[in-house]
């Protein structure tokens, strides 16, 4: 097995798309394919960009060794790290933004209003999502219309 080999098995273990991997380690998904195809190689910044995956470089590189680290994970520095751990990877984009919600719902100590609270954000984001949809099928239509 190669490095690009690895590259793809560590994208298939991680269960991401090339275009998730991309976004996950902040690479253009054509730099993934080309490293996946074996078309270029990785240099420093693709490497350390990698690296925050957890995989074991060494592994990586040269094939030795496991995939990943069987030394424990570092435990989260704060309350909010603690409360958010394990869902995303700590350098997605929103995830002290999520943990920080996370912890002011669960220091809410009525459970009645936990659930009330959860609930409105559940149905904002529903709204939200039906209406970037309702935007895309108008934005269609007009499109349509121009073309038609």
């Amino acid at each position: 097995m190669n490095i690009p080999d690895r590259l793809r098995a560590l994208r298939d273990c991680l269960g991401l798309t090339q275009v998730q991997m991309a976004e996950r380690i902040g690479l253009p998904k054509r730099t993934i394919v080309g490293y996946e195809n074996g078309e270029r190689e990785p240099g420093s910044a693709a490497l350390a960009a990698y690296a925050r995956t957890g995989v074991n470089m060494n592994w990586l590189l040269t094939g030795d060794g496991e995939m990943f680290h069987r030394k424990a994970e570092p435990k989260p520095e704060t309350s909010q790290e603690q409360a958010f751990a394990g869902f995303l990877p700590p350098d997605h984009p929103h995830a002290r933004r999520w943990a920080a919600l996370i912890q002011l719902v669960e220091e809410e100590p009525d459970e009645a209003r936990r659930d009330s609270i959860l609930s409105d954000l559940l149905t904002r984001a529903q709204e939200a999502a039906e209406l970037a949809q309702l935007r895309r099928v108008v934005q269609a239509l007009a499109r349509d219309r121009k073309a038609g």
